[in-house]
This record gives structure tokens, C-alpha cells and sequence, in this order.
């Protein structure tokens, strides 16, 4: 397990820590001579560092402790500007390359396989100070040492190094073999068969990798970290012209899908999820690979067949929406497809533009009232409501629902949802009333029939807990608008311990029964994902249709829901 947890990556902290400088006498004078540090020095540099920081508005999130700033101002022999620099640079290249310098976690397989190979021995400090690394090449292996899963692992070596302030004042010495080589090790810390006695396998290996897992957690949460990457990104280009681009962690990842109907050649589904999901498909849902092919089919055709349907999309992740909402019954998925498509041209201010680059729906998110905690046993997606952590004065009409029209969007292109369905967990305790002042009955019964009936999900159960008397009467009236198969699956909770018992144990969050780190890394991976489908998400706005035509249909369907003036 991490002995060390996590630093803090608010800027804006409001007290910093207390340095003490607590190494050998050795590196002091080390530090003194090459560094030109002394206590002086490195308390002005620091307060320099940190205040420029604070007013640098393209750096939003930053560890702000001592050892971590030491590490540029260190490295540039305390020039503050210098320093300053070099650390724009890291969180940069973090952010360019993260399948190479982010989430280095000793915990991966790959990285624990990686270092019992014993290519790379850290040996510790010679008499100079140096830490002193040693690589045995041939020990490589070829299979797993490729990119970019090499480069993570040393990645994940150096961010561990650079935690040591041994390494930031001494430096590393490296060495890769062989018999001259060997002179240059400090007699007392030379390995067996180098001149020495130093057991690398049996001994600086496993140490070095148990203090490794020590820091895991401070190595993670690095990924904390974050900047304005549409300023960062094209110096960063100009100035590495020679390297190839990858897609970020702050951009989307997938592009947005065609909207041709009369595409020429459809793409050709594979079936790739666990077997699990192929048994809840096959039960639940009829489906199997005969009669998944033959719906599209016929869904697809009858697409193309419909002149008040102008553009849609005809991939089959986003068709088998709606037939697995609908058990594979065409007729049906056709009608729900209409009926989403008229949903979002109805109300365009409430179910188009769901971008998750709008500033309102990251601050919404950054709350943490939302959680979606992945797949349970039985395959359904939880998702998980901390009703007192929604800010009222953000969660209004329609913000509030398009923020969750945002997360209902993106879950619907998981399979995993298609298929499993959701369980959603919700926690009423301490839950301001205000929250409901804003919303009207026509907004309840708006979003509710969004959620409950336009929208595809297979909805399983709902598990909440202690609801306020005072907010029941407007909970009713909301589950009113849904119909009784839905509301016979909500189950109500007088106390968060009974609600929790629904979890899977692994997992139940931290405060409900469970150790799950909802807020470090739940739901900032998810946001990652969210973030990785925005160009997908923001390309349905390009889907059309005869609004003339269905406008009447929708109207004559829903005489309780007022009329938005529309995009169209």
C-alpha cells in the first residue's frame, strides 16, 4: 500500500508547508557549491515560484509544496524564471503525451513485470552524493520493454527519484555494464559479478521497489495537475516541430461520427465486451449475433426509406441504442429513434450543445455530485448522486439538465450501458431544499420524460436514502411524469447504511462502506473519458430532421410540455 498520500494540487492553498531542510551535512555543501542554495536563497526562490504561480492563469491546477518546486528550481540553479520555464515544460509534456507520462501507477501489471525482470537497480547514494543507477540491458525484454510501456516505466522511475531530494541536489550517475565500467562504482556499493558483493536481486531491488509502492499514491496524483492546454499546446508545437502529436488527455479522442444516411459501406460491428455482457444480451435483451445483424439491417434501411429523417447517425453503436432499448423489436427502436431525434430538436437549450469544454458543465462536474462508478457484477453501470454537493445556484433550468443530459450522452455510447443497464445509488443527507425552488412542473416533467422515455437507458433499480419530508411532495409529482415499471424499481432508504448494502463491496465508495476514492480517482478518470468523446458527443448536434413533420406529432404527444423556441 501508498505510506504517503496524495499532495494537494490547489494553487491557491492557503498555507504552504514548512521546509526543513533534513539531508546529510554532505548535501548541503553540495547544494551550496552547484546549486548556489542556502536557506536564504531557497525561501525567497520558493515564495518567487509560488507567487507566480498564483498569477498565472494558464496553470489551473499545481502542487504548491516545497519539494515539488525544488525539484525546477534545483534544476536551474534557483533562476526563478529559469525554473518557472522548465515547470510549464513538464506539465506540458504531460499533457501532450499522456499515454507515455501519465498514470505511471506501480499497481499496472506491466510495471511490476517490467522491474522483476531486474534490468534497472537504483543502488542509493555514493560518497559524492549521486544516487547511482544501474541498468542491465540484456535483461530487457523485447516483447514488453516497447512503447509506449518502456517509457512509462522509466517515467514512473524518475517521478520516484525526483520525490528524493538526494537526487534533486546530487544528481544520478548511470551505468550499462561491463567490466571497465565497474571502477567507477564505490567499492562498497559495486554489485556481485562488478567487483562488488552488493546483491541486486535479493536485495536493492525488492527494498527499492517497496519504497517505490510507498509513493505510489503522490505518483498518481500528479494527474491532478492541470493547464489551459489550448495555450500550452501550439508553443509547444513551434518548439517540437520534430514530434509527433498525440491526442491529449484534455482532447476529445474520438472524432465525431458521420451523418450521412446514404453512407455507402456501414462499418462492421464486432462484439468485444466480456462474456458477461454477451449472457445479459442474450437473456435480457434476445440479442445474438443473427439477430443483431438482420435488425440493423432493417433498421438501417428504414432510416435511409424516411424523407422526414434529412441526417443521422448509421454506425451501429449508436442504432443498437435503441434496439437494445427496445428488446430488437425494428418498429419499436425506429419510434424511439424519432422520438429522440424530436426530443433534442424541441428543446435544443436543454438536450444540443452538451459540450464538456462549456465552463458551466466542468464546474457542475467538479463537485463531485455525480459519480458513474463503472460496471458491477451483474454488468450494470452505478452511477451515484451526492444530492447536497449539487450548488444550487448552478443546478438551475436548463443547465442543471443538460449537465446530466451530458452524462446520460456519454454513457449511452458504452456498450457496457446499452446492454447492462444502470443502477443508480442516490444520497439525499444533508440536501438543501433550495435546489427545487427553481424548477417548475413543466421542467420536472420535461426532464423527467427526457431521462425515463427519450432517452434509450434501461434503467434496473434505484437505491436512495434519507430523503427530507419537506422535498417529497416534489419528488412525487417528479415520478408522476415516469411510468409505474420505473417507479416500482425505486427503493427508499431511512438511513445511508441500509442504501449502501446495494453496492458491490468492491465497489462501495469511502463512506459507504467501501474504499473507493470517489473524488481523487473516480471522477477525474471519468471526466478523462468524457472529455475523450466531446467531438462525438457535440457531433449528434449535426443530426436533422422534417421539424415541420414532427413538431405537430410531438405536440399532440406532449400538450403538458411547453414550447421552446427552436434552433431550426
Amino acid at each position: 500500500m501508498s505510506k504517503f498520500t496524495a499532495y494537494s494540487v490547489d494553487k491557491n492553498v492557503k498555507q504552504y508547508d514548512e521546509y526543513k531542510f533534513t539531508l546529510p551535512e554532505l548535501y548541503r555543501d553540495v547544494a551550496k557549491e552547484e546549486l548556489h542554495e542556502d536557506d536564504e536563497v531557497r525561501a525567497k526562490a520558493l515564495t518567487q515560484m509560488r507567487q507566480w504561480i498564483v498569477d498565472n492563469p494558464h496553470i489551473h491546477k499545481c502542487r504548491m509544496d516545497a519539494k515539488f518546486l525544488l525539484r525546477f528550481l534545483r534544476f536551474r540553479q534557483f533562476s526563478v524564471p529559469m525554473a518557472c520555464e522548465a515547470l510549464e515544460r513538464y506539465l506540458t509534456m504531460r499533457e501532450m503525451y499522456p499515454s507515455w507520462f501519465k498514470k505511471l501507477d506501480c499497481n499496472d501489471a506491466k510495471m511490476k513485470e517490467l522491474f522483476d525482470y531486474g534490468s534497472t537497480s537504483i543502488l542509493g547514494s555514493d560518497s559524492k552524493g549521486r544516487t547511482v543507477v544501474f541498468f542491465r540491458i540484456a535483461r530487457f525484454t523485447a516483447e514488453l520493454f516497447a512503447p509506449p510501456a518502456g517509457g512509462i516505466f522509466i517515467a514512473m522511475l524518475i517521478e520516484n527519484m525526483l520525490e528524493w531530494e538526494e537526487v534533486q541536489i546530487g544528481g544520478l550517475q548511470c551505468y550499462a555494464s561491463v567490466s571497465e565500467m565497474e571502477k567507477h562504482f564505490d567499492p562498497e556499493m559495486a554489485p556481485k559479478g562488478y567487483g562488488g558483493t552488493v546483491d541486486l536481486d535479493a536485495v536493492v531491488n525488492p527494498a527499492m521497489w517497496k519504497r517505490i509502492v510507498q509513493q505510489r499514491d503522490v505518483i498518481v496524483g500528479l494527474d491532478q495537475m492541470a493547464i489551459d492546454f489550448d495555450y500550452y499546446a501550439p508553443i509547444w508545437d513551434e518548439q517540437n516541430a520534430a514530434l509527433p502529436v498525440e491526442v491529449p488527455s484534455t482532447m476529445s479522442k474520438f472524432t465525431a461520427y458521420s451523418v450521412d444516411k446514404n453512407v455507402k459501406q456501414y462499418d462492421e460491428y464486432k462484439f468485444t465486451l466480456p462474456e458477461l455482457y454477451r449472457d445479459v444480451a442474450r437473456e435480457e435483451l434476445h440479442e445474438d449475433d443473427e439477430v443483431r445483424a438482420k435488425a440493423l439491417t432493417q433498421m438501417r434501411q428504414w432510416i435511409v426509406d424516411n424523407p422526414h429523417i434529412h441526417k443521422c447517425r448509421m454506425d451501429a453503436s449508436f442504432l443498437l441504442r435503441f434496439l437494445r432499448f427496445r428488446q430488437f423489436s425494428v418498429p419499436m427502436a425506429c419510434e424511439a429513434l424519432e422520438r429522440y431525434l424530436t426530443m433534442r430538436e424541441m428543446y435544443p437549450s436543454w438536450f444540443k450543445k452538451l459540450d464538456c469544454n462549456d465552463a458551466k458543465m466542468k464546474e457542475l462536474y467538479d463537485y463531485g455530485s455525480a459519480s458513474i462508478l463503472g460496471s458491477d457484477s451483474k454488468g450494470r453501470t452505478v452511477a451515484f448522486f451526492r444530492i447536497a454537493r449539487i450548488p444550487t445556484e448552478l443546478f438551475v433550468p436548463p443547465a442543471g439538465g443538460s449537465f446530466l443530459a451530458m452524462l446520460i450522452e456519454n454513457m449511452l455510447e458504452w456498450e457496457e450501458v446499452q446492454i447492462g443497464g444502470l443502477q443508480v445509488m442516490v444520497d439525499y443527507t444533508n440536501m438543501d431544499l433550495q435546489l427545487l425552488e427553481k424548477w417548475n412542473s413543466s421542467d420536472f416533467k420535461l426532464i423527467m420524460d427526457a431521462y425515463t422515455q427519450c432517452y434509450p437507458i434501461r434503467y434496473k433499480d434505484t437505491h436512495a436514502a434519507k430523503l427530507p419530508k419537506k422535498a417529497l411532495p416534489v419528488i412525487e409529482q417528479m415520478l408522476s411524469f415516469t411510468n409505474p415499471k420505473f417507479r416500482e424499481r425505486i427503493n427508499c432508504y431511512a438511513s445511508v447504511s441500509e442504501m449502501e448494502k446495494h453496492f458491490d463491496p468492491e465497489m462501495a465508495p469511502k463512506g459507504y462502506g467501501g474504499t473507493v476514492d470517489l473524488d481523487a480517482v473516480v471522477n477525474p478518470a471519468m471526466w478523462k473519458r468524457i472529455v475523450q468523446q466531446r467531438d462525438v458527443i457535440i457531433g449528434l448536434d449535426q443530426m436533422a430532421i422534417d421539424f415541420d413533420y414532427y413538431a405537430p406529432i410531438w405536440d399532440e404527444q406532449n400538450a403538458a410540455l411547453p414550447v421552446e423556441v427552436t434552433s431550426t
